[in-house]
């Protein structure tokens, strides 16, 4: 919401607000590159860690630790579980490739249908 300059809560402009836009994405991986070379964890809370179709891409990323209601613990974990870290690490490279907040979801949406088989509709389904 910072990154973008876009108010969630306002009408006019919501509708901007792209929670995987690259921006947001290479800001995560700065911060972690970061952290990391100074020995510190990372780790993320709030809407973005309940999103199970950025969850892949997250890990990837690096993010060592998600915080998220109760409710969405179970997918998560099962999700995770599913995942290999160096396809997630593979998809991360990708993602920090793309120009725009379409072709992220576009290439998570083929990696949940290769990699994540049996959750990809219902996560794509559950996607706000």
């Amino acid at each position: 919401q910072f990154v973008l300059a876009v108010d969630r809560g306002n009408d006019l402009v919501a509708g901007m607000y792209k929670d995987l836009h690259p921006a947001v994405l290479i800001l995560i991986h700065n911060t972690i590159a970061a952290a990391k070379t100074a020995g510190i964890p990372v780790s993320l809370c709030g809407e973005l860690a309940t999103n199970l179709r950025a969850v892949p891409v997250l890990v990837g990323l690096g993010i060592e630790a998600l915080s998220a209601s109760p409710v969405y613990l179970p997918s998560i974990k099962r999700l995770i579980r599913a995942m290999k870290l160096k396809n997630v690490e593979l998809l991360a490279t990708q993602a920090l490739l793309c120009t725009d907040s379409d072709q992220i979801l576009v290439l998570l949406d083929k990696w949940l249908d290769e990699y994540a088989v049996g959750m990809s509709l219902f996560i794509k389904g559950n996607d706000d």
